[in-house]
């Protein structure tokens, strides 16, 4: 056989590779699509293929446990003897349409909590049917798990490092802005004919996408390394800064607050002042404790704290009221034209 020449496939196979493509259309795409007489209408609104890939194709010739127990008329003998060993299986005739009946949200505790990746905080499940021609539905007994397009560490914990590095270029390809699949841009022997990329990304995907081009162009391991660090520091700008910098917000709001007289300190003060002027040699005590009877309050040591700065400590060991808090006691009554007295 010459170099030329491509060796033709056994019609089996061929048959079996077009069915595998279309029933990879019909899952991850969503497409309705006929497969040897089985329809195929699985598109849902909760499950948009772009953020929600299938962790299993149905019907696959692939054996997945996690996959829904269904059968169909392409399945083999030991597929239903494997299929039958997890439980009782459905089986899917021709004329029948396999359909998406809802979809159930779960979620997943994430490393990071509310700092994760949204992909890694829930999952998604699909409750299937089964159709027969006519209109008569029965659920299948086994949902069909749906996983975040840019879930990470679901394929790191199986040890499925092809798909764990998938979840990464979908990441960049949003980030970025650009409908082009990042492996296509891989492909390209010139930079200058990507797509141009959102002005709104962070500068270090620019950076990440064109480490991942070199290593992909010149076997350049150091340029993965580049490619994996520079993804993950663009991210914590993302998600671990703005937080940061509201924590930091809050924190100088709320110090700025606790600088602020409260309202109910500068009424006790008042009150304090008041008393002050009807009693201009009254212990810092009994201030207090009328002021506790005239507010109504039983917090004597807080009333302490706001009432302090207008006494002093005589020779005597007695707090008296001072100089200055005499005087403005006395002054705030001229301005304000009334006895602070009367309280």
């Amino acid at each position: 056989m010459s170099d030329d020449q491509v060796p033709e496939l056994d019609p089996a196979e061929a048959e079996m590779f077009t069915r595998m493509w279309h029933l990879g259309s019909a899952c991850r795409a969503g497409e309705r699509i006929d497969v040897d007489g089985v329809l195929f209408d699985l598109a849902h609104p909760d499950l948009d293929r772009a953020q929600w890939s299938p962790t299993s194709i149905l019907g696959s010739v692939r054996f997945d446990r996690n996959a829904p127990r269904l059968l169909f008329p392409w399945s083999s003998e030991d597929d239903r003897l494997i299929q039958n060993a997890r439980g009782s299986a459905q089986e899917v005739k021709a004329g029948d349409t396999v359909v998406i009946l809802g979809v159930k949200v779960i979620s997943v505790r994430a490393g990071q909590g509310q700092l994760d990746h949204p992909h890694h905080q829930e999952s998604r499940w699909a409750e299937l049917g089964l159709k027969s021609p006519t209109g008569r539905i029965t659920p299948i007994a086994q949902a069909w798990e749906f996983r975040g397009a840019a879930d990470v560490m679901t394929p790191v914990s199986r040890g499925d490092y092809f798909q764990a590095q998938q979840a990464l270029y979908a990441r960049l390809q949003t980030a970025l802005g650009f409908e082009e699949d990042v492996e296509s841009l891989m492909l390209s022997d010139d930079r200058s004919d990507w797509p141009t990329f959102s002005s709104l990304a962070d500068p270090l995907y620019h950076q990440a996408i064109v480490a991942l081009w070199s290593a992909e162009n010149s076997a350049d391991e150091e340029g993965r390394a580049v490619f994996g660090y520079l993804m993950a520091r663009a991210e914590a700008n993302e998600r671990l800064l703005p937080l940061a910098a509201r924590h930091a917000d809050v924190r100088a709001g709320n110090r700025r607050n606790a600088q602020k007289p409260r309202k109910g300190g500068e009424e006790t003060r008042e009150a304090a002042l008041a008393i002050i002027v009807q009693s201009p040699d009254i212990s810092r005590k009994r201030c207090a404790e009328r002021v506790a009877e005239i507010r109504e309050l039983s917090d004597l040591k807080s009333i302490y704290q706001r009432i302090d700065q207008y006494f002093e400590k005589g020779a005597n060991g007695r707090f008296r009221p001072t100089a200055a808090a005499i005087l403005k006691a006395r002054s705030r009554r001229g301005a304000n034209g009334v006895k602070l007295g009367n309280l």
